[in-house]
């Protein structure tokens, strides 16, 4: 399946940055990373260059007015044999018009940060031990035996946090992050959470942590029943809404473009 338990000496093997304290670590070979900063720019030029692909920047739509048929806000008409009405954090507005007040997504803030260039490569991604509390997949006898044994840490455990980190393609880390549900959300970001994810990078890197250059809160939409990735329904004559992948949305893009476009017999 691509998964292996290594030990700390062969995790440092995979990954020489991680120079600190860990008992094990659980290596996936098919680990990758994406950078959404030129990879979407990427897309959309490759795109562009088939000359099968239109991008209308700046635009919002408004209203269905027909089968396979929106209206924006500019007033333009657009017709195709599928609409899909990929929304994004959005719930409200056209949204709730077209899904109902019952639509089974809910919205997500977190808090991430960047750091200047760590100075060596890091290898693979890193994710601590609080993943195993966060994603419902690793529900089990053992989890709550690791609850019990090593309660969570109290920072960790208000914020609903784990530790994600990968670097960037100019060589800093991207480390998050923290969960948020109950509205409405906070428009300030909150110390705590980046202290304690200082702290655990430290202990898994076995140095200080680069300067932190960007700080940021985000939003995005999660299937209630977390065990789904995506929720698809169709609101219309031809007509559908895609939303709530969770923070899956740029890597799992792809692969929900493909299953959506299966189920639509494309």
């Amino acid at each position: 399946l691509g998964y292996k338990l290594l030990t700390a000496e062969e995790a440092r093997a995979l990954n020489p940055a991680l120079r600190g304290t860990f008992t094990a670590a659980l290596w996936c070979e098919r680990d990758a990373a994406v950078e959404p900063r030129t990879a979407q720019l990427a897309l959309k030029e490759e795109l562009l260059a088939s000359g099968r692909y239109t991008f209308l920047g700046g635009r919002e739509v408004r209203d269905v007015i027909g089968a396979a048929s929106v209206r924006d806000d500019h007033g333009d008409v657009h017709r195709g044999d599928a609409v899909i009405l990929a929304t994004g954090a959005w719930l409200g507005g056209l949204v709730r018009e077209l899904a109902g007040p019952e639509l089974p997504v809910r919205r997500v803030r977190l808090q991430m940060m960047q750091t200047d260039p760590l100075g060596e490569p890091l290898t693979t991604s890193v994710a601590d031990a609080d993943s195993f509390r966060y994603y419902p997949a690793y529900r089990s006898e053992a989890l709550d035996a690791l609850n019990t044994q090593q309660p969570q840490d109290p920072v960790a455990a208000e914020h609903r946090m784990q530790l994600l980190m990968v670097q960037r393609s100019d060589g800093g880390l991207t480390i998050g992050d923290t969960h948020e549900y109950e509205h409405p959300f906070a428009f300030d970001t909150v110390e705590e959470p980046y202290e304690h994810l200082t702290r655990v990078v430290e202990t898994f890197l076995g140095r200080p942590l680069p300067r932190i250059r960007h700080r940021w809160a985000g939003v995005y939409a999660q299937c209630t029943d977390t065990s789904r990735v995506v929720h698809r329904q169709q609101v219309g004559d031809g007509v559908w809404v895609i939303t709530g992948p969770g923070g899956r949305g740029m890597t799992c893009s792809p692969a929900i473009a493909e299953t959506t476009a299966d189920q639509l017999g494309w």
